[in-house]
């Protein structure tokens, strides 16, 4: 049987999960959410550029720069921007080698892991700890002195 203080814990965390909805961030659709532990990861908005130099990671990590493939749309989500919106997220997920999703919606969601096929959900990750951008450094090179 869980202790009174787990049971606590668990309800705080119930509720944080209702509070911290996507839409509840502060950032506007599409995002895209970096899982690096069970409800610990980064939301990082995504940006539709037409120019294709400095696509990814803009302004320390918040917004992650995706060319756009339909620039006449205006402010509509096209299925042209939600497919280049997944395709970032699946590169991403393999580049870091973490589950990353693609997030539309409070309730429609794309999951990408690390060389398997993405998945739709109707349910998006839900992120209790929203880290800062997180550096992620390469082991060094074993060949070079």
């Amino acid at each position: 049987m869980p202790s009174r203080r787990r049971k606590n814990t668990l309800a705080a965390l119930d509720a944080a999960e209702v509070a911290l909805r996507p839409s509840q961030l502060g950032g506007g659709y599409p995002q895209l959410t970096i899982r690096m532990m069970a409800a610990m990861g980064q939301r990082v908005a995504v940006e539709f550029t037409s120019d294709d130099k400095g696509l990814g990671r803009r302004n320390g990590g918040q917004r992650y720069a995706v060319l756009d493939p339909d620039p006449a749309a205006g402010q509509e989500l096209t299925a042209g921007r939600r497919a280049a919106v997944v395709a970032s997220a699946q590169e991403l997920a393999d580049a870091l080698n973490l589950k990353v999703a693609a997030v539309f919606s409070a309730s429609d969601a794309v999951y990408c892991a690390p060389g398997a096929a993405a998945t739709q959900s109707t349910h998006p990750p839900v992120i209790a700890l929203n880290l800062p951008e997180v550096k992620f450094m390469r082991a060094p090179d074993p060949h070079k002195h």
